[in-house]
């Protein structure tokens, strides 16, 4: 995780990058699992997010975002992309 203010011209651009593990495989749309097994994975995930992305959250909100997600696998095996989200 990192935060890297720039300046472009009168702007202040302010980005934050936050790395996070890849999704346990019981929150893949995909998983044939209990419902509260699913649940409890998901609930820990977005813990886990909403942890990191507090300790980088602005001082004042941000009157726009753009967000980019990028997922790196350990092996280039093909991968459905909605397994990601």
């Amino acid at each position: 995780m990192a935060w890297y203010p720039r300046d472009i011209g009168e702007y202040l651009v302010d980005r934050v990058k936050i790395t996070l593990p890849l999704p346990p495989g019981e929150c893949s749309p995909n998983a044939r699992v209990h419902y509260m097994a699913k649940a409890n994975a998901v609930s820990a995930y977005r813990g886990l997010s909403a942890t990191l992305a507090r300790g980088y959250a602005p001082d004042e909100p941000w009157e726009a975002a753009t967000v980019r997600m990028e997922f790196f696998h350990r092996d280039r095996r093909r991968r459905d992309p909605d397994n990601g989200l």
